[in-house]
């Protein structure tokens, strides 16, 4: 079944995963300022070309002003005065 999102390129994949093992992945796409969608294709295109598909590559993204994930600000104490 091949399902696409309106206004999208690429076909929608829905997975599961266990409850830790989402949160690692979530954390693991912070840390390297990605969606973690970016970051799930990542890790299939490298495995799919270590595995015998070289021809497959990670497209970069779209110059449509994509926002990437951030680090919160820290909060500030109160103004001394």
């Amino acid at each position: 079944m091949n399902v696409q999102a309106v206004g999208t390129s690429k076909p929608v994949v829905f997975v599961r995963f266990q409850p830790d093992v989402k949160e690692a992945l979530d954390d693991a796409a912070f840390q390297d300022g990605r969606s973690l969608s970016s970051l799930l294709e990542k890790i299939a295109v490298e495995w799919l070309r270590e595995n015998g598909r070289p021809e497959i590559r990670l497209q970069g993204p779209k110059k449509r002003g994509a926002k990437m994930a951030t680090p919160a600000k820290p909060k500030r104490g109160p103004k001394r005065v």
